[in-house]
C-alpha cells in the first residue's frame, strides 16, 4: 500500500512537472510569435517609409503659404551648394559673385544658374535632403550668414532659410510627417488668410508632435527588451525541464 502511494505521488509530481514545462514552452512560443510579428511590422514600416517629394512640398506651400516662396527645389539646391558641395564654401561663392555686387540678380533662378557654372552639385535627391538636414543641426556657416549673403546678391524675396530647414526637418527626418496628414491638417485654414512660412511651420510642428513617433532607435530598444523577456521565458522552460528530469 505504501509503495502504491509513493508511485501515485511520483506520478502526480511527474504530471505536474510536465504541465509546468508545457506552460513554460507555450508561453515562450506565444511571446516569440508576438515579438516576431511586431518586429517585422515595424521594420517593414521603416523600410517602406518614403519621404515627401520636393514637388509635393512646393504644392503644399503654394496652397497654404502667403509668403513669396521660391520654387522649393531652388531653395534646397542653394542650401546643398553651401553645405554639401565641398568646393562651394561662402568665401568661394563670395568671390564668384563679387563682380555682380553692383548688379544683384533679379531672380534666385538666375543666381543659381550662375553658381551652377562653377559647381558640380547635382539636383538634390531625397537622400541629399536628409543629409543636408543632418548637417544643418550644427551649421557651419550658419543659416543666418548664408541668408545675409544671398540677400546681398539677389533682389527676389525669399523665405527664411531657417524656416525652410525646419519644414524639411518635419517631412524628411524619420519618422517624417506625411503630405496627406499635412494637407488634412492645413485644410482647416483654407478659408483664412494664408500664414507666412514660419507660422505654417508652427502649425505642422504641432501636428507632428501629436503623432505617435517610432524611430529606428525606439524599435531597437523595444526589440532588446523583448529579447530579455524571451531570455527569462527560456530560463523558466529550462528549469521546468531540469526539474522534470530530476523527478523521473
Amino acid at each position: 500500500m505504501e509503495n502504491r502511494n509513493l508511485e501515485l505521488i511520483r506520478e502526480i509530481g511527474w504530471h505536474r512537472g510536465k504541465n509546468r514545462l508545457y506552460r513554460a514552452c507555450y508561453g515562450l512560443f506565444q511571446e516569440l510569435q508576438e515579438v516576431l510579428r511586431t518586429g517585422i511590422d515595424e521594420l517593414l514600416d521603416l523600410y517602406y517609409w518614403q519621404p515627401a517629394s520636393l514637388n509635393g512640398i512646393q504644392g503644399l506651400l503654394d496652397l497654404y503659404c502667403s509668403q513669396a516662396c521660391l520654387p522649393f527645389k531652388d531653395t534646397v539646391e542653394l542650401l546643398c551648394l553651401f553645405y554639401l558641395e565641398p568646393a562651394s564654401d561662402l568665401s568661394k561663392c563670395e568671390g564668384l559673385l563679387g563682380p555682380c555686387a553692383s548688379r544683384p540678380f533679379a531672380l534666385m533662378g538666375e543666381l543659381l544658374d550662375y553658381l551652377r557654372l562653377f559647381t558640380s552639385q547635382p539636383v538634390p535627391t531625397s537622400a541629399d535632403v536628409m543629409q543636408l538636414v543632418g548637417r544643418l543641426a550644427h551649421p557651419v556657416p550658419s543659416l543666418d550668414t548664408v541668408e545675409r549673403f544671398l540677400s546681398r546678391h539677389c533682389l527676389q524675396q525669399f523665405p527664411s532659410l531657417r524656416a525652410v530647414v525646419q519644414l524639411l526637418d518635419l517631412f524628411y527626418l524619420q519618422p517624417g510627417l506625411s503630405l496627406a496628414q499635412a494637407e488634412e491638417h492645413l485644410s482647416r485654414y483654407s478659408t483664412q488668410p494664408s500664414p507666412p512660412l514660419g507660422l505654417l511651420v508652427e502649425y505642422l510642428s504641432e501636428l507632428k508632435s501629436q503623432q505617435p513617433c517610432v524611430s529606428t532607435a525606439d524599435i531597437a530598444v523595444r526589440m532588446l527588451q523583448h529579447m530579455r523577456a524571451l531570455g527569462n521565458r527560456e530560463t523558466e522552460a529550462e528549469d521546468a525541464w531540469n526539474n522534470l528530469l530530476r523527478a523521473s
